[in-house]
């Protein structure tokens, strides 16, 4: 019986390295085509100098390296991050210069709300640890603005409803800054909005902005994540003009509501945030006239009673008379000063609402409150008028009391007034015995004499 000893390994087929390696990738390729990946990003630096995205995804027993080509991450609704847990669509493929097996991404999705929750909070920390969010950046809303730039969708219906909210209020001048308000290019479109009305020259076409409002409809998590990029948050932190947020409805909340100066819960609440309405000017305006009413009447009590309880410190000496008068100009030149400014403060006001003004009854009340304040204006000055005569009477009145009861109204009536050398008042006969010489002072000199004992 003979013993037959078949060599297998002279039957196998023989492959070179790249032979091999070519085959394995059909094979690969062939056997899963596309594939969706769950895994949690791991290693992402972002952009190679080539422009493509390298990393990994991971979960608790296995790792996949992952690529997405630069033309295609241009494309992708969400953007890879560290650690965020993501869904990956792509082509499973192999890289034979390294034995490896990858995915070539074309398309990332969140894996569930959950995941977008986590990441939202994590940046809402970090935005927090830098005082994005302090409200000691925020800027105060002027208060008659003059220009006010939108920036949202030009076919979304916020913008229909705030042009329609801003119809019946105060005039004003809106420029429209159309952008993406969803998707991949929302966050670059938005915050080079913003930096541009920034920049905007005076002297161009293009009126630099006093308030700006960000605004879109309402949405879900997905829809609205444009406005949590950080890429935007910093662009509103750096606006040195106000910016209202009015993106989403009131039970949206995204991070730009944590930088903004304002945030209003939809868009028609930012439009009635930025701009007063006709009859709330009516009413703001006898706030002024009432407010300006009780000042002017303040500071002339305050006035007259710092006059009165000055009056009665005049003493007997004749210098104090002079150092009164000195005061009580100051005390009026004061009190004109700011009378003046107040008024033309008032006016500058009044000028600037009657140049934008343009409706009938709205300009009825600023002619009347204008009369009033030329009614009130002529009382003032009256008072004030009346008040200083009524001051330089008592002031005359004061000094020929205080005449009449100095040594020098004596004098005039022919007496004289005995001094020793020391120019100390002699009074009695034996004081004057005491001397050697005396001086007599009348009213118009003094003479020496001897004493002769």
């Amino acid at each position: 019986m003979h013993n037959f000893e078949i060599d297998y390994q002279n039957n196998i087929q023989e492959f070179t390295v790249s032979e091999f390696s070519n085959d394995v990738k059909r094979t690969i390729e062939n056997k899963y085509g596309y594939v969706k990946l769950k895994g949690e990003v791991s290693g992402y630096k972002g952009a190679h100098s080539s422009g493509h995205h390298y990393f990994s995804l991971k979960d608790s027993g296995a790792i996949v390296k992952a690529i997405i080509w630069r033309t295609k991450y241009k494309g992708l609704s969400f953007k890879p991050e560290e650690g965020l847990e993501i869904i990956a669509t792509g082509r499973v493929t192999t890289y034979p210069g390294s034995s490896s097996y990858q995915i070539t991404i074309e398309r990332i999705e969140p894996s569930g709300e959950g995941a977008l929750m986590a990441l939202l909070e994590e940046r809402k920390r970090k935005f927090i640890k830098e005082g994005l969010f302090s409200e000691d950046n925020k800027i105060a809303l002027p208060y008659f603005p003059k220009n006010i730039a939108v920036i949202t969708s030009e076919n979304g219906d916020a913008l229909g409803d705030i042009i329609k909210k801003f119809s019946d209020r105060m005039p004003v001048n809106i420029l429209v800054f159309p952008v993406s308000v969803q998707g991949d290019k929302c966050p670059i479109e938005v915050a080079n909005a913003i930096d541009k009305l920034n920049n905007t020259d005076l002297d161009s076409k293009i009126n630099r902005p006093d308030i700006i409002i960000i605004s879109r409809g309402g949405g879900s998590l997905e829809d609205l994540w444009g406005f949590n990029d950080e890429l935007i948050i910093r662009a509103v932190y750096n606006s040195k003009i106000p910016i209202i947020s009015g993106v989403g409805h009131e039970h949206d909340w995204t991070l730009i509501d944590f930088v903004a100066d304002k945030r209003a819960s939809t868009p028609t609440a930012a439009a009635e945030m930025a701009i007063l309405k006709y009859s709330d000017f009516s009413s703001r305006l006898s706030e002024i006239s009432d407010r300006n009413e009780k000042l002017f009447k303040d500071l002339i009590l305050f006035k007259r009673n710092n006059y009165n309880l000055f009056s009665f410190k005049i003493t007997r000496y004749s210098n104090v008379l002079d150092l009164y008068q000195q005061r009580f100009d100051k005390i009026i030149g004061s009190f004109l000063r700011s009378f003046e400014k107040i008024i033309e403060e008032d006016w500058r006001k009044f000028n600037f609402l009657k140049e934008h003004i343009s409706k009938n009854h709205l300009l009825r009340n600023i002619y009347d409150a204008k009369g009033k304040s030329d009614l009130m204006g002529q009382m003032l000055k009256k008072s004030i008028k009346n008040i200083i005569n009524q001051d330089n009477k008592m002031v005359e009145s004061r000094s020929r009391l205080l005449y009449s009861l100095s040594y020098r109204s004596v004098l005039s009536r022919g007496f004289g007034l005995i001094q020793d050398n020391n120019a100390n008042i002699v009074r009695t006969k034996c004081e004057a015995i005491k001397n050697k010489e005396l001086n007599i002072v009348f009213i118009d000199g003094s003479i020496g004499t001897v004493i002769k004992k």
